[in-house]
C-alpha cells in the first residue's frame, strides 16, 4: 500500500464544516505512517467509521494528545517549558522548508487559506552563520568551517540568533 486516506470530521482549516481529507503517503522508513497504521489495523481492527485513537474514557481529544505527549517528552528530560498543539503544526511547516518545499506546496499541505505560515519559519543557526560571515569577509563558508556551538537558551535575539553581542573595546 502506497498511501492511506483519512478524513477528519473538523479541522482549524476546514471552513465549511465538510470534513477534510489527508493523504499520507508510505516513507517506507522505521516511521512510515502507513505500515503503523496497517499495523494497528491488523492487532484493533474497528469499522472504518470509528474513530482511529481512542481512550477507554472516552475520544482522544487533542488536549489528552498533549497531555501525554508532555508527559513522555518529560519523562524523558525534555523541557516543555512553551510547547502547544499548535507547536506541531509549527514544526511541520518549518521542517517542510527546510527539507526545500516550495511555499505553495507548504501552504497546500496544511490547508493554510493565506502565508500566515511563513510566519512560522526560522532560519538555521548554519545559515545565519554562513551569510554572515560571506557578508563579512565577501567570500563563502567553506564546507569544512566549524559552526560555533549553540547558544544558551537564555542568549538574546529570536530563535536561530547567533547569540549576544561580542564586547567591544576600544584600543
Amino acid at each position: 500500500m502506497d498511501h492511506v486516506l483519512l478524513t477528519l470530521k473538523r479541522s482549524k482549516t476546514d471552513r465549511n464544516h465538510e470534513g477534510v481529507n489527508v493523504v499520507l503517503a508510505a516513507t517506507n522508513d522505521a516511521a512510515c505512517p502507513v505500515e503503523g497504521l496497517s499495523k494497528l489495523f491488523l492487532h484493533d481492527s474497528q469499522p472504518m467509521t470509528a474513530p482511529l485513537f481512542a481512550l477507554s474514557s472516552g475520544p482522544f481529544t487533542s488536549s489528552a494528545f498533549q497531555r501525554a505527549v508532555i508527559s513522555k517528552l518529560n519523562r524523558a528530560g525534555e523541557d516543555t517549558t512553551g510547547l502547544k498543539g499548535h507547536s506541531f503544526r509549527k514544526g511541520a511547516a518549518q521542517h517542510a522548508h527546510n527539507a526545500g518545499l516550495r511555499n505553495d506546496h507548504i501552504q497546500a499541505l496544511g490547508r493554510w487559506a493565506s502565508e500566515a505560515f511563513r510566519l512560522y519559519f526560522t532560519t538555521p543557526r548554519t545559515t545565519l552563520y554562513a551569510w554572515k560571515r560571506q557578508f563579512q569577509t565577501g567570500h563563502p563558508t567553506p564546507v569544512s568551517s566549524s559552526i560555533p556551538p549553540a547558544p544558551p537558551s537564555s542568549s538574546f535575539g529570536p530563535p536561530g540568533h547567533l547569540g549576544p553581542p561580542a564586547a567591544l573595546t576600544a584600543p
